[in-house]
């Protein structure tokens, strides 16, 4: 069953792309589109709610939302300036790359008692999703030499990984809370958690309508409310099914869900690139990173 959420992350990850790609075709800055996609990531978020308990609110889970999304709105920052003086491509599998950070970073942190497990099978296929996240874009790579946009994109790398791992981190305080770790200090319940994800948004949300009203002084076009709308409710969907994923995953497939999403997101990428703006698909990089999550699936 979580692999299926992951599937629809994937789809409603992949529609965000092309409703950014919508966008950037008849606006010049993607500072109003992305106000609106955290304002109704925000507000959607809100109504994936089972109910509206107040008196389940939680500020601890909040407030981890709140460092999850302040740490997005960064990422997305630095994401804008790298595409700005590198590779978009290239950029963009650096980021996708970062799917296999958590795993690796939660076993050091917490082994395999805690459901976190490292073996040769999935070191060797991390290693292959890596190797074909770049061989699918290997031109641009040979192309690039900017060390400023590779201090972005290893920042942007580890900003992701973070944050990731923090999706799944918050899992552990739910089922293990009689357990003498340092990392896992207090514990919350189901219903606590539903806070976590307005709070992911609600920063990200605020500072960047700021921004927009700050630096463009204008107000959104038609296009803009139309696809920062449509694009922000599939967001908050998205990170809605990772979110349930990471709660139901057992300890087999809880490393293997974030790799298979990124694999999802490009594959899908790469179709409606192809159907509709001709764009070559490399699927030797493709079948690479393909195999790499079956050969970590692999027990």
């Amino acid at each position: 069953m979580a692999y299926l959420f992951i599937f629809f992350a994937a789809v409603c990850a992949a529609s965000v792309n092309f409703c950014l790609r919508k966008n950037l075709e008849s606006q010049k800055s993607a500072a109003g589109y992305l106000a609106l996609y955290f304002i109704f990531s925000f507000l959607v978020s809100l109504l994936l709610r089972s109910e509206f308990d107040w008196a389940s609110f939680s500020w601890t889970l909040c407030s981890t939302g709140i460092l999850a999304g302040s740490l997005n709105l960064l990422m997305m920052f630095l994401m804008a300036k790298a595409l700005k003086v590198g590779p978009s491509s290239l950029t963009f599998a650096f980021q996708n790359s970062a799917s296999v950070f958590p795993a690796l970073l939660l076993f050091l942190l917490f082994g395999s008692q805690f459901g976190f497990h490292l073996n040769a099978f999935l070191i060797l296929g991390s290693l292959c999703l890596v190797a074909g996240l770049f061989l699918s874009i290997r031109k641009d790579f040979k192309t690039t030499s900017s060390k400023t946009w590779l201090l972005l994109a290893l920042t942007i790398f580890l900003l992701q990984g973070t944050i990731l791992s923090i999706f799944q981190w918050r899992v552990l305080l739910q089922q293990y809370p009689a357990e003498s770790h340092f990392l896992i200090p207090f514990s919350c319940s189901p219903r606590e958690d539903e806070w976590f994800m307005p709070g992911f948004f609600w920063i990200p949300a605020l500072a960047q309508t700021l921004i927009f009203f700050s630096v463009e002084k204008r107000w959104f076009s038609k296009k803009e409310l139309f696809l920062g709308t449509v694009g922000g409710a599939f967001n908050a969907g998205s990170t809605f099914c990772l979110l349930l994923a990471t709660k139901i995953a057992d300890d087999h497939s809880r490393s293997l869900l974030f790799p298979l999403f990124a694999i999802l997101v490009i594959f899908l990428c790469n179709l409606w690139g192809k159907r509709l703006y001709k764009e070559p698909i490399d699927w030797k990089g493709t079948a690479l990173c393909l195999g790499g999550v079956l050969i970590a699936a692999w027990r």
